[in-house]
């Protein structure tokens, strides 16, 4: 009951419902709505709305965590993307032979930059996010899924951190336990970033 309360209550995750189960929105019968296309674009803006939203809301304990991890050399996250983390075809060879570092305009998409809300969770030089089958990273605060009607779309999520001065990268699954810093996630000197994408 409390859970279908939280998504009816909530005009974003009432629509996105709406959307998957119904192929339109019981909530209005504006000409937004009435197309599939049209509806999935107001749900990406009301959900990037809501993400922006909350990483206002966090910014304070963003520069309190951020202060506290400076001072002991904790964890900073450099980078962190949520997405569709699969390479384009035109850099499918560079990301597999690991020439160069993949940036995001490399990838399929969408992706939605999380670098702020991810230092937020920082706790004790540590972040844990469980997994799960009910624990997608599009329900934390500051994500949203950035492919919402697309069941194809598998989403990652891949973070470059700094922990004691050394860059530290990893990648997890939507649905997979997030836990860093780890020694196996560690960068070998001298070695660049193998970037955002998932093989």
């Amino acid at each position: 009951v409390q859970s279908a309360w939280r998504v009816l209550s909530d005009p974003t995750r009432r629509l996105l419902y709406d959307l998957r189960n119904f192929g339109h929105s019981s909530l209005s019968t504006g000409a937004e709505t009435a197309n599939s296309e049209g509806a999935e674009m107001k749900l990406l803006k009301l959900q990037k709305e809501q993400a922006e939203r909350d990483v206002d809301n966090m910014e304070v304990q963003l520069q309190k965590v951020l202060r506290r991890e400076k001072a002991k050399r904790g964890v900073l996250v450099r980078k962190a993307f949520y997405g569709d983390l699969r390479l384009r075809r035109e850099s499918l060879e560079d990301g597999l032979s690991m020439r160069r570092t993949i940036e995001p305009e490399d990838l399929v998409g969408p992706i939605v930059e999380v670098s702020k809300p991810l230092q937020s969770f920082v706790e004790q030089s540590a972040i844990v996010l469980p997994g799960g089958a009910a624990a997608s990273k599009a329900d934390l605060p500051g994500f949203y899924n950035p492919a919402p009607l697309d069941p194809e779309v598998e989403l990652s999520l891949y973070v470059l951190y700094e922990f004691r001065s050394q860059l530290h990268e990893v990648l997890v699954g939507d649905r997979e336990t997030l836990s860093l810093p780890y020694r196996r996630h560690v960068l070998a000197p001298g070695k660049a970033p193998r970037g955002p994408f998932s093989p």
